[in-house]
């Protein structure tokens, strides 16, 4: 299994809070209220807004599950 470089990290990082942003926007729901939803905190939520921080696996899951995305 290869693991990713810094260059395509950060890449990631960045189509996956695009992505997060955009699936938020679309489905009209208050982003202060979803977090509470998946079971975490607010401020986590916005840092995987900002970009500066990625989810664990486990919050991976239930944002996927929440959304009802893949």
């Amino acid at each position: 299994m290869s693991t990713l470089n810094s260059n395509e990290a950060r890449k990631s990082a960045e189509i996956f809070r695009y992505r997060l942003k955009q699936t938020i926007y679309d489905s009209s729901l208050r982003m202060i209220d979803i977090p509470n939803e998946i079971g975490m905190t607010r401020g986590t939520m916005f840092r995987y807004l900002s970009g500066t921080r990625v989810p664990d696996f486990s919050h991976l899951i239930a944002i996927a599950v929440y959304f009802r995305v893949s």
